[in-house]
């Protein structure tokens, strides 16, 4: 079964409809993996396919949803629109509202090009945090520079 389908069967499993946007959007975030992608980015790449109808409004709606139901992780980047990539909570039965999201991203001053950054030096903090009652914790990091390709 394609990943696409995986999510397409959580949703059936969470009481959605299966629409046009959901399929779409869904499509399309699979595609990017875990580059983060503007609504507006994820709405241009459904209209390109041809494979899919939607409008912007029901993208919009659509990564609202999935966001309640753990499916995609929303990044909001210095100065930019917000930015959603696929989270793996729900594909792995996870409590996406307790889940810790560590998210580090590089962002190229030129291209603007995203990455994914591996490895947490935060982790032990957040244990700590934990441990004194802390509940809901996540953060986000971005570090900015040129990137090898723009260099």
């Amino acid at each position: 079964m394609s990943r696409v389908q995986d999510l397409i069967e959580i949703l059936k499993s969470r009481g959605l409809r299966i629409t046009q946007a959901r399929q779409g959007v869904a499509a399309v975030l699979v595609v990017s993996e875990e580059h983060p992608l503007t609504p507006e980015e994820i709405f241009q790449s459904i209209k390109k396919s041809d494979e899919f109808q939607c409008d912007q409004a029901s993208v919009y709606r659509t990564l609202s949803s999935f966001e309640e139901l753990g499916i995609v992780k929303k990044s909001i980047f210095q100065g930019e629109a917000a930015r959603y990539s696929l989270c793996g909570c729900a594909e792995h039965g996870d409590d996406h509202d307790h889940h810790h999201h560590h998210e580090h991203y590089f962002k190229c001053n030129r291209c603007n090009k995203i990455e994914p950054l591996d490895g947490c030096f935060l982790s032990k903090k957040e244990e700590e945090l934990k441990k004194a009652g802390y509940t809901g914790l996540k953060h986000h990091i971005e570090i900015t520079g040129i990137c090898p390709s723009c260099s």
